[in-house]
C-alpha cells in the first residue's frame, strides 16, 4: 500500500471545498472525485507527507477535478468509459441522466454506480429493490472477501467501498419501504459493522425500526454506542424509548427536557402550538423549524402508535409554562 494512502484520504475527506456545478455535488460524484485524485497523487511519488499536503492547498483545494487532472482520452478501459457517463449522468437532467446511465450500463453492466444511479431514478420501489440488489452482489464480488475481513470496522474511509455501501444502504431502505423491517434492520446493522463511524447516517433509520419493531433491548444499545449524539431526532426517539419501557418517569422526563432543549419545534407540533412545514424540507439547521419537520414526517407514525405518549408531551408541556 502507498505509504500516505490514508493521509490523502483524510485530507480529502476534511479539506475539500464545494464545487461549482449546475447541481449539488452527490456522495457519488465526491467520491469519484476522489479516486481519481488519489491515483493522481500515488503516482506523483512525493517523498513526504509535507509535500501531499503542500501540493493539495496549492493545486486540489477549491478547483474542479478536470482543473487538476489531465483528462484521459485514449486506451479507456470500459468501466472507465461507464464512469465517466455515469459522472456525466449525475451532473445532468433526470432524463438525460437516465440515458446515460443506460448508454453506461450497457458498456459495463456490473458497474455499481450506474446500478445505484438508476435504482435511484426507479419509480417503483420493487424496481429499485431488484436493482440495489444486482448493485450489492456485484459489489461485494468485486471486493471480494479479503477485502472485507481486512477493512471491516472503517469501511467509509475505503473510498473504494463507498459504492457497495451506497447500493446497501438503498437495499436497506427498499426492504423497509416494502415492509420487510427485520430484513432491512439486519441490513443496517451490518452496516454499522462495516463502518462503525456511521458516515451515513444509519444509526437514524435503524434507531427508528428498531423502535417501531419493539426491539427495545437493541435499540438502547444502539444508542449506547452514539451516546454523546445530540441531534433532535436522536434525542426524542430517546426520551420515547424511555417512556415506553417505564413510563413517565424521571429519566424519560429528563430525556424529553434535553430533547425539547435540542429543538423546541418538535414539541410545540405535537402540541399544536406550532404547524410543521408543507413539505420536507431540502435542509435545516439544528434546532430550526425545518429540522423538526423532518424529524416528524420520518417520526411520526411511530409516535402515534403509541397514543399514551401524546398525552405525556401534553403533561410536560404544562409543566413549561410554570
Amino acid at each position: 500500500m502507498y505509504p500516505f494512502e490514508n493521509y490523502i484520504k483524510l485530507i480529502l475527506m476534511t479539506d475539500s471545498k464545494k464545487k461549482k456545478t449546475e447541481k449539488p455535488i452527490t456522495r457519488d460524484m465526491m467520491s469519484m472525485d476522489n479516486e481519481k485524485l488519489l491515483d493522481y497523487i500515488q503516482n506523483q511519488k512525493f517523498g513526504s507527507i509535507e509535500e501531499i499536503n503542500d501540493f493539495i492547498k496549492s493545486n486540489v483545494i477549491g478547483k474542479k477535478i478536470d482543473e487538476i487532472i489531465p483528462t484521459k482520452k485514449e486506451n479507456l478501459s470500459d468501466r472507465e468509459k461507464s464512469d465517466e457517463l455515469i459522472y456525466k449522468a449525475y451532473n445532468s437532467n433526470e432524463a438525460d441522466g437516465i440515458r446515460l446511465a443506460n448508454e453506461a450500463l450497457k458498456i459495463d453492466p456490473s458497474n455499481v454506480r450506474v446500478l445505484n444511479f438508476l435504482a435511484e431514478h426507479s419509480k417503483k420501489v420493487e424496481d429499485a429493490f431488484q436493482i440495489y440488489k444486482k448493485a450489492v452482489d456485484f459489489g461485494k464480488e468485486q471486493l471480494g472477501a479479503n477485502y472485507f475481513i481486512e477493512n471491516t470496522g472503517h469501511f467509509w474511509l475505503m473510498i473504494d467501498s463507498r459504492p457497495f455501501m451506497t447500493a446497501k444502504l438503498g437495499y436497506a431502505d427498499c426492504l423497509g419501504a416494502m415492509g420487510r423491517i427485520n430484513e432491512s434492520i439486519k441490513e443496517y446493522q451490518e452496516m454499522l459493522v462495516l463502518n462503525p463511524g456511521d458516515n451515513q447516517g444509519i444509526r437514524y433509520i435503524l434507531g427508528s425500526k428498531l423502535l417501531q419493531s419493539k426491539r427495545y433491548t437493541e435499540y438502547l444499545a444502539l444508542h449506547q454506542q452514539f451516546d454523546d449524539e445530540n441531534s433532535a431526532g436522536w434525542l426524542y426517539n430517546y426520551a420515547l424509548c424511555l417512556f415506553i419501557t417505564g413510563g413517565a418517569s424521571p429519566k424519560a422526563n429528563k430525556a424529553l427536557q434535553n430533547a425539547y432543549k435540542c429543538n423546541k419545534h418538535v414539541l410545540k407540533i405535537f402540541t399544536g402550538k406550532e404547524k410543521a412545514k408543507d413539505a420536507m424540507p431540502g435542509y435545516y439547521s439544528p434546532g430550526d423549524v425545518n429540522e423538526a419537520t423532518d424529524y416528524l414526517m420520518g417520526n411520526f407514525n411511530l409516535w402515534n402508535s403509541y397514543p399514551q405518549s401524546f398525552s405525556w408531551l401534553f403533561q410536560f408541556s404544562a409543566t413549561l409554562k410554570r
